[in-house]
């Protein structure tokens, strides 16, 4: 079976990116949450963290979470623009309110670091439907169906690529991967490089998730 390169031949960047004429475009498949619980399914949230702690911090975060009305940032806007641009930024502003005040349930209660908690709230609450509209949907490549996965030359995520599944991903001197996004997940049998790539791309400890095992990046901030 055919293995997967990442190698140009003039050294420049390869972007796995949603756009049909990527590289990645023939391996994308898109997942549809439908609630934050169905990130277990996907691996977004790995499957050592209860269920329990992650509802029970929810409730209380919104609870605890008002809406806001934020008229700073209508001057300037045109008046046909100005709800959207209210609505837009006082949602965000719910997000991060919401997300620290999880977060603190989390630590508090149930002994989390506060780096991962952060992190938790924030995939939580961004698939939360009681807080936006329209759930994203989660955006992967699969290299499953291949034996290797080869990055020889730079590689660029894309920010509207979530998550690479493969069996045994080997980076060499000449590659490495940048990330466009705050978040990507690794899911793979075996990972091998020729260097410490990821010095800046920091990692938990393995996952137990379906199908292949994994590494799950978390966030660059």
């Amino acid at each position: 079976m055919a293995q997967v390169e990442i190698n140009d031949p003039n050294g420049f960047e390869t972007v796995y990116s949603p756009d049909f004429n990527s590289p990645a475009a023939p391996y994308i498949q898109e997942y549809h949450p439908q609630s934050f619980e169905d990130l277990y399914e996907i691996g977004v949230i790995p499957k050592h963290v209860r269920l329990k702690h992650l509802r029970t911090a929810r409730d209380t975060a919104l609870a605890a979470s008002h809406p806001y009305i934020d008229l700073s940032i209508v001057e300037g806007h045109p008046e046909t623009d100005q709800p959207r641009q209210i609505e837009a930024r006082s949602r965000s502003l719910v997000v991060d309110s919401a997300a620290n005040a999880m977060t603190r349930t989390l630590v508090a209660r149930y002994g989390y670091d506060p780096a991962e908690a952060m992190l938790l709230s924030r995939k939580v609450l961004g698939f939360e439907s009681k807080l936006f509209e329209k759930l994203p949907a989660f955006v992967t490549v699969n290299l499953y169906a291949f034996p290797d996965f080869l990055i020889k030359t730079p590689l660029v995520i894309d920010r509207g690529i979530h998550a690479l599944i493969a069996r045994n991903v080997v980076i060499y001197k000449g590659g490495k991967v940048r990330l466009e996004g705050s978040y990507f997940l690794l899911k793979c049998d075996s990972f091998k490089g020729e260097q410490l790539w990821f010095d800046k791309f920091p990692l938990s400890a393995p996952s137990s998730l379906p199908g292949p095992s994994g590494l799950l990046g978390r966030s660059k901030t």
